[in-house]
């Protein structure tokens, strides 16, 4: 799987992509569906990235509680992905952590999770632009069974999919140098 290596950094796709453009649609629902609704929905959009942050935790252990890291880990992925073959998982990107927000809203009546659902499917939408636009989209698992089904056939043809993550683990913290943060003391 190859693909060009993105242009900027994390912060520059979390405030571009998502928080500034996730303001559009939520100062429009704000006019249809009040303040608190907006609010949820802009929210939700920026915040289920966190799960990149836990997924370095996962990859780096204790050392990735130092949280300006997770810049230069990001950065070394994205290198790596344009190099080898490569799969990723983000627990709340996936089909599955959508359903159980809709069975929430919808079903069950709680009605604060419906602006966090549509904020979370809005992300994951400028999640698919921006992986396309560097040829990147093939690398994002979008379900669990997606992820569990295309890791075991690459391993079976001998392709470890996590040793990108693994190196850029690695790499961020023996040295963070490019990640735009003060070095740590």
């Amino acid at each position: 799987m190859t693909g060009s290596r993105p242009q900027g950094s994390l912060v520059v796709h979390v405030l571009r992509d998502h928080a500034l453009l996730g303001a559009l649609p939520a100062a429009w629902l704000a006019s249809r569906l009040g303040a608190g609704d907006a609010l949820l929905f802009w929210a939700a959009n920026v915040l289920v990235d966190v799960d990149h942050y836990v997924s370095f935790l996962h990859w780096a252990g204790a050392a990735a509680l130092r949280p300006h890291r997770i810049f230069h880990y990001a950065r070394r992925v994205m290198a790596g992905a344009a190099a080898r073959p490569f799969l990723d998982l983000e627990p709340f990107h996936t089909a599955e952590f959508a359903l159980l927000l809709a069975a929430g809203g919808y079903p069950a009546g709680v009605a604060w999770l419906k602006p966090v659902l549509w904020g979370v499917l809005f992300h994951a939408a400028v999640d698919v632009v921006h992986l396309a636009r560097h040829g990147l989209l093939a690398t994002r698992c979008h379900s669990l069974a997606e992820y569990w089904l295309r890791r075991r056939a690459m391993e079976r043809r001998g392709q470890f999919p996590a040793l990108v993550q693994q190196q850029a683990a690695r790499e961020a913290l023996a040295d963070c140098r490019g990640c735009g943060w003060p070095a740590p003391l």
